[in-house]
């Protein structure tokens, strides 16, 4: 992977149960962890649901390889959040992520 096409700072991020003062469990995305990636824009969709239009992006994002990435997972890139769908590890020669998500459908 050449470095100049790792132009995008994207952060991943993981879901956390935290407690609060009443006691009570909630969800809060905090960073796994922030790295440079090339990103690949590949189609829209658009979806009725509900007597509603609705519209996905669908994303790839190529970063280098890091261990614990999983589909549970999203990322924040330029104020907008994506779902991580699949994760492909390129192994070999080329030592990185491909990482498919969506924008635009469920939003964790």
């Amino acid at each position: 992977m050449r470095a100049a096409k790792l132009r995008n700072f994207i952060t991943i991020e993981q879901v956390t149960e935290t407690r609060t003062s009443t006691g009570a469990f909630t969800r809060v995305w905090t960073t796994f962890a922030q790295v440079w990636a090339e990103k690949m824009e590949n189609k829209g969709d658009e979806f009725f649901s509900a007597d509603a239009q609705h519209s996905k992006t669908v994303v790839n994002f190529v970063i280098r390889k890091i261990a614990g990435v999983t589909t549970k997972m999203r990322i924040s890139y330029q104020g907008r959040v994506y779902d991580i769908k699949d994760i492909t590890d390129h192994t070999g020669r080329r030592r990185e992520l491909e990482i498919t998500c969506v924008e635009g459908a469920n939003l964790g």
